[in-house]
C-alpha cells in the first residue's frame, strides 16, 4: 500500500509517500524562489513536478490514495468547473476594512471570520470583480479539484470562510454576505472524493488511478504528523512565530484572545499564535551564533531576566494587545546570557499560552510535541521542560506532508 501527502507550504511544495505502517517510502520537494508570485499555475506545476519526481522512487508505480494540504486562508474564485476567475489572495494578504464591516454587520461577535485576514474578508474583496457564477476555493481545494475534478472544500480550510464545523453546516447569516451558491460543499479532512483523472493517471505513468481525498490546512497536517492524537496531546511550533495547540474534546473560540479551533474527527485542535519566536532571535543573532552560543547555555541556572521578546510592537496571543511593547532590557554584556534570556522569555510565553488554553476549558497538557527549527535546540528543550514540568515528546514526523499522507491513508480505508 502507498499513500501520498502533498504539502503546498509557504516556501515550496513537498510530497511524502508512506506505506500502511506509516513508514516513509520516498519524499521530494521543490522550493519557490523569493520573487515567484503565488499563482494557481505555480501550485499546479509544483504539484505535478513533485509527483513526477516522487513516483519513480516508489517500489512500483502505484499509489492507493493522495491528499493535499495548503496554507490557511489562501484562496481564489473559480468557475464551477475550476477555472480561475480572480487573482489569488494569500494567507499574508489582508482585505480592506470595508470588507470586515460587511462581515461584522451580520456575523456573531465571537466569529473567527471577524478579521481582514480571514478567508471570508478576502472572498468579499475578490467577489467585487468576479462575474457570477463562481465558487470560493482555497489553495488545497483547487489543487485537489485539478487532481480529480471535484471542486469542494474541507472543514479546516473552510473555518475562516465562516463554516460552522460544530454543526457541520454553513450558518444562515453568511447568506447575507455572499451568494449561497458561491460556498463550496464542505467535508471532513481525509474523506474519499473521486479517483485521479484518467489523463493524469496516464501522464504520471501510474498502474491505476489512486483515490483523491479531501484536504486540510498546512498547520493541521503538521499537527497530525507529530503523532498527537489523544486528548491533552499538545504541539508547540518553534518557527518564526510561536504556535501552541492542544487536542480538546470540545471547541473553544475566543477571537478577542486569538484562540480558535479546528475540528479533527471528534476532537478539536485548539490553539493560538504569538508574535514571539525565531524572528526575534534572528534580529539579534545569526543561525551560526545561535548554535554556538546555545552550547554554552546553563539551563539549570536561570538568568532572571524578565524578557517579553517580540520582533516589533504588538502581540496576538496569549494577550491580544496591538500596543504590546517588546521587553529586551537590560541587555547583559555576555551574549550567552542574552540568548538564554530570550529563550526563557519565549518559554514563559509558551507556558502562559497553555495556561490560558486550560483556563478557557482545554485539558491540561499531558505531553508536548515540538516542531520547527527551535525543536533542535537542546538547551532550549531543557529550559522548556523545567518551566512546563513536562518531558518533551518526540514527534513521529515534522513535515506537514507526512500528516497529509496519513489523511490519505485514512480516506482510502473509508473508501473500502
Amino acid at each position: 500500500m502507498t499513500f501520498v501527502g502533498i504539502d503546498l507550504g509557504t516556501s515550496g511544495c513537498r510530497a511524502i509517500a508512506i506505506n500502511a505502517d506509516e513508514m516513509v517510502l520516498a519524499d521530494t520537494r521543490i522550493s519557490y524562489t523569493n520573487n515567484q508570485a503565488q499563482t494557481p499555475e505555480l501550485w499546479w506545476q509544483s504539484t505535478l513536478q513533485v509527483l513526477k519526481t516522487l513516483i519513480p522512487k516508489l517500489p512500483e508505480p502505484h499509489i492507493d490514495a493522495i491528499c493535499v494540504d495548503g496554507t490557511s486562508s489562501s484562496l481564489l474564485l473559480c468557475s464551477p468547473s475550476g477555472s480561475p476567475k480572480s487573482p489569488v489572495m494569500m494567507y499574508f494578504d489582508n482585505a480592506p476594512t470595508d470588507c470586515l464591516d460587511k462581515i461584522t454587520a451580520h456575523s456573531p461577535v465571537d466569529a473567527v471570520v471577524n478579521s481582514t485576514s480571514s478567508s471570508l474578508a478576502k472572498a468579499i474583496k475578490l467577489s467585487e470583480q468576479a462575474s457570477n457564477p463562481y465558487i470560493i476555493l482555497h489553495q488545497a481545494d483547487w489543487v485537489i479539484g485539478k487532481l480529480c475534478n471535484v471542486w469542494q472544500s474541507d472543514e479546516n480550510n473552510a473555518l475562516k470562510l465562516g463554516y460552522d464545523p460544530l454543526n457541520r453546516q454553513w450558518p444562515d447569516w453568511i447568506g447575507h454576505i455572499l451568494p449561497n451558491d458561491s460556498l463550496p460543499v464542505v467535508l471532513p479532512p481525509g474523506e474519499p472524493l473521486q479517483t485521479l483523472t484518467a489523463a493524469l493517471t496516464t501522464e504520471l505513468k501510474l498502474l491505476s488511478p489512486p483515490m483523491v481525498c479531501s484536504g486540510t490546512t498546512d498547520s493541521t497536517a503538521a499537527f497530525i504528523a507529530t503523532g498527537a492524537k489523544n486528548k491533552g496531546d499538545a504541539v508547540t511550533s518553534l518557527g518564526s512565530t510561536l504556535v501552541t495547540k492542544i487536542l480538546s474534546d470540545h471547541p473553544i473560540n475566543q477571537p478577542d484572545l486569538g484562540v480558535y479551533s479546528h475540528r479533527l474527527n471528534e476532537h478539536w485542535i485548539v490553539g493560538g499564535s504569538s508574535n514571539t519566536g525565531g524572528k526575534v532571535l534572528q534580529q539579534h543573532f545569526s543561525n551560526h551564533d545561535i548554535v554556538g552560543l546555545s552550547r554554552q547555555i546553563k539551563p539549570n541556572t536561570p538568568t532572571k531576566l524578565d524578557y517579553y521578546p517580540l520582533p516589533s510592537i504588538g502581540e496576538r496571543f496569549p494577550s491580544n494587545n496591538p500596543q504590546k511593547q517588546p521587553i529586551l532590557s537590560p541587555k547583559p554584556c555576555d551574549p550567552v546570557i542574552f540568548l538564554q534570556g530570550i529563550l526563557e522569555g519565549i518559554t514563559n510565553i509558551e507556558a502562559e499560552g497553555y495556561q490560558l488554553l486550560h483556563k478557557l476549558g482545554c485539558p491540561q497538557a499531558q505531553r508536548i510535541f515540538t516542531v520547527g527549527g527551535g525543536s533542535k535546540n537542546m538547551a532550549w528543550t531543557q529550559i522548556r521542560e523545567q518551566k512546563l514540568q513536562l518531558t518533551m515528546a518526540t514527534p513521529k514526523h515534522s513535515e506537514a506532508a507526512f500528516g497529509t499522507a496519513i489523511l490519505a491513508k485514512n480516506g482510502w480505508q473509508k473508501s473500502l
